[in-house]
Parts: C-alpha cells; structure tokens; sequence
C-alpha cells in the first residue's frame, strides 16, 4: 500500500495524522490552561482582598477644622487619621476614622471615609450603613442617596439585623414613599411580630394616609416597649385629638414629660457611639448613670469630668445638680459655687446654687440668687416659684402670692404653683379665687393628694354653683 493510500485509511478509520495529534493536543492543553486559569480567579476572588483593594486608588483622609472642637475629640480623630495615613489601603482603617467622625457629628468627612472602607471592602453591611446614616443626619442632609446606601446595605445584610430594614423603612417613609416604606416594616414584622419599631412605622405611616383607627392599633402594639414609650404616647395623643377626643391638660402635658426614649437596639450604630469621647459623652454617660441610679458611679463619672475640664462652667454646673439630687448639699454648694465664677450670668447656675443653698435652711441668699435668676431669664418659671417659698419663709405673704401668680403667668400649667397660691388665698379668705385654682392644680395634676384635699376643704367653705 502506498503512503498516500495509507494515510486516507487512517483518516476514514479515526486515527489522526501527526498533524492532527499536535492540533488535538494543542486544543487539550489549551482548554486545560484555561479551566485552571478559571479556577485560580474564582478561588482568587474569594480567599484574598489583596488584588481587589491594591486596584482602588489611594486617598488622603479628609481636610478638617478642629479650632475650638474638644481636645479629648481631637485626639481621637489625628489617632485615627494617624492609622490610615500608615494603612491607606485598610478597610478598617478608613472604617474606623470613618466612625469616630460619624460619632462626634462630622457627617460628610465621615461618609467620605466610610465610602473609601466600602470600596476596599464591598461586601461589608455596615459601611453601606453607616453612610446612609451620616447622609441623613448631615446638614443639609441627603435623603435620596441616604436610602440609597440603607438599600445597599439591606441587599448585603438582609434581615440581620433587623435595623437595617427598620432604618431604611423609616428613610422611606420620611420621603412619603409610603408603599416601599410599609414592606420594610412587614418583611420585619414577619420575622418579628412584635417589634415595636415597625409598628410605630406603620402607626405614622397610616396617620399619613388619613388611616386614623389603623394608626391607633397599631399603637397598641408599640406603647409597652421602654424605646417607644414617649414617642407612642405622643402620636396616641395627636391621633385622639384628630379623632376628636377631649384631653386633658394634664393627659397632654404627662405625654410631653415622659423622659426621652432611649434608642432603639442598633449593634452598628453602638459600635460608632462607644467611640464618643470628650466633655459632652462623659456627662452623658453619667447622666444615664443617675437615671438608672447608679449614684455613686454616676457622682465618679461626673467628678472626673470636673478634673478633666476644670474651666467649664457646664461641668461644675452637672456635678452640682447631682450633689443636690445626692443630698451632698455642702459639695453642691462648693461646685456651683465654681460654676458661677465661672459663668456668673447663667440663670441656670444661680437657680441651682439658690435650690442648694435653700435645702440648708440658707433662705436670704437663695432669694438673692432666685431674684438674680429671674432678672436674667424673666420667664424662669421655677426660680419665680421658688422665690415665692424664700418669701414665706421671711414672712412676705403678699411677696410670696405675686411671685406664684408671676410663675403662672410663665407657665399657665404649673400644678405645685397653683397649689400653693391656693392656699395662700383660702388663708386671706379669697375662697372663690383659691377655689378655682385648687381645681386647676388638681386638673393639671391628678395624682397630687394635696390639691384634692384643698379641694375639698374649700368646697366645705364656699358655695359652689351647681347649674343655671
């Protein structure tokens, strides 16, 4: 057989030539590299950041104005401008300056420290997150970019936790986009039927459609949490009124007096406060230490504060205030003693001196700062009222009625004011007048046994018309 005729019966038997093998295994070979060039780009991807963060530029923290900011604020902002100045390409680096900054209010440096973090690393909820939140609360603040990012980090984090739907269900609904805003709230309450928040979202956003009834259960759903109490009562209220409800004064005015609700479970958003360092969060971390009642470590927070910021009159001025609550009198004494040489102007130091100095029986001096507080602010409700109990004390009734009425006149509702104006008129026989305003105190507060039994001394005195 002949080559030519050999090599046609290889061909139709399936046995490729020479020529053939090198292109067959040129092709194996090829789709080999390229299946193990695959491999290592998928593997790549997802074991290391180096090659994806060594692509992102590399940028300057941002310029700042410190001038006149908190010392103690200052360092813990050049510490961590110090750390991303020597790690520009660490995600936590740039998240974490990002953070101190969002935690002492510097909004837009901050968000453009957490969108470097977020370029570094972009599969990280929080960094999304915490943008949307500094956006927000910039001024002016950015509410479309805001949901923007809140959407982003929902996309990555889900339903964990469940602030990042809650936050953005309230972005939402603060934009009127009351059908986005209201899945939020559900997909929440599918996992989490009893969370309060979403259904304080959902009370405000039927209130917003008009939806009187279903905004009110929805209220009920929410008035038994600690972190809605305030805010729960107050929109009840508005919707009562609406539905056209009479309340009372005194239902209105202990809606308004409800201490603030603490804020609502947040891990990231508590990852950023418990970087707040400076005057103002030490004073605010012993004041939810007396709240609590905690008192001594509350007195040890305040103390320190003191030492640390020894020229602030604001300092000096909360020590004092939780001396006296303490019944520390001659240490209230001393420390807003410092406070008003410090800032002898401020009604707010002379009404707190004058409160400690008339616990101790010192009521010539109290009047003194009391008169001097009311001179500064002549609206001070509470320094005319107590300058009213300085005058009995020295024997000035009609000193004492004028300064009740002054009080009254600063604030109409002032219950412990119209108590004690009543009883100072049934004693010079104006039982009508003492009448009416024992009625009022009682009004204005309900549970004050003092007023009721006023109240029903004088009805015992005077002739109250019933009708026509």
């Amino acid at each position: 057989m002949t080559t030519t005729m050999k090599k046609r019966a290889a061909k139709h038997n399936g046995i490729p030539s020479r020529g053939r093998w090198q292109l067959v295994s040129g092709l194996l070979l090829g789709a080999a590299l390229l299946a193990a060039g695959t491999a290592w780009f998928i593997w790549h991807r997802g074991t290391s950041s180096h090659r994806d963060t060594n692509e992102v530029a590399i940028l300057s923290p941002p310029a700042l104005e410190l001038d006149g900011v908190d010392p103690a604020v200052v360092r813990a902002i050049e510490t961590a401008r110090g750390t991303v100045n020597h790690s520009p390409r660490s995600t936590q680096a740039w998240g974490h300056l990002g953070k101190v900054l969002l935690a002492h209010d510097f909004h837009l440096p901050a968000t453009t420290c957490l969108a470097q973090a977020e370029r570094l690393n972009p599969t990280e909820v929080r960094w999304p997150y915490l943008q949307g939140i500094g956006l927000a609360s910039a001024d002016p603040p950015d509410p479309v970019v805001a949901i923007q990012k809140f959407q982003r980090a929902v996309e990555l984090g889900g339903d964990t936790p469940g602030a990042l739907r809650l936050r953005l269900g309230e972005a939402l609904l603060g934009q009127d986009r009351l059908e986005e805003a209201e899945q939020e709230f559900q997909r929440v309450l599918q996992s989490d039927p009893a969370n309060a928040r979403a259904h304080l979202g959902l009370a405000r956003l039927a209130i917003r459609r008009g939806d009187l009834e279903e905004s009110r259960r929805q209220l009920d759903r929410a008035l038994g949490d600690p972190h809605a109490k305030k805010a729960s009562r107050l929109l009840l209220v508005e919707v009562q009124q609406r539905l056209g409800k009479e309340l009372s004064p005194s239902e209105i005015r202990a809606a308004a007096d409800l201490p603030a609700d603490p804020a609502w479970p947040d891990p990231f958003w508590e990852d950023v406060t418990r970087l707040k360092t400076g005057m103002k969060a030490d004073l605010a971390r012993a004041d939810r230490l007396l709240r609590q009642g905690r008192v001594l470590e509350a007195l040890s927070q305040f103390q320190r504060t003191v030492r640390d910021y020894p020229d602030s009159y604001y300092a000096w001025l909360t020590l004092g205030r939780a001396l006296v609550r303490h019944r520390n009198l001659k240490g209230a004494e001393q420390a807003l003693n410092t406070a008003l040489k410090l800032a002898p102007d401020s009604a707010e130091v002379q009404f707190h001196l004058g409160v400690a100095l008339f616990l101790q029986q010192n009521y010539r001096a109290a009047e003194t700062l009391f008169r001097s507080a009311t001179e500064v602010k002549p609206n001070f409700a509470s320094a005319h009222y107590n300058l009213g109990h300085c005058l009995l004390h020295k024997g000035d009734r009609a000193g004492a009625i004028e300064a009740f009425r002054i009080a009254l006149r600063c604030q109409a509702d002032y219950a412990d004011a119209h108590t004690m104006l009543s009883q100072l008129l049934a004693e010079n026989g104006q039982s009508a007048e003492a009448f009416a305003h024992a009625r009022l105190a009682l009004q204005f507060n309900p549970a004050d046994a003092t007023a009721k039994k006023h109240v029903q001394r004088l009805l015992m005195q005077i002739s109250i018309p019933t009708g026509p």
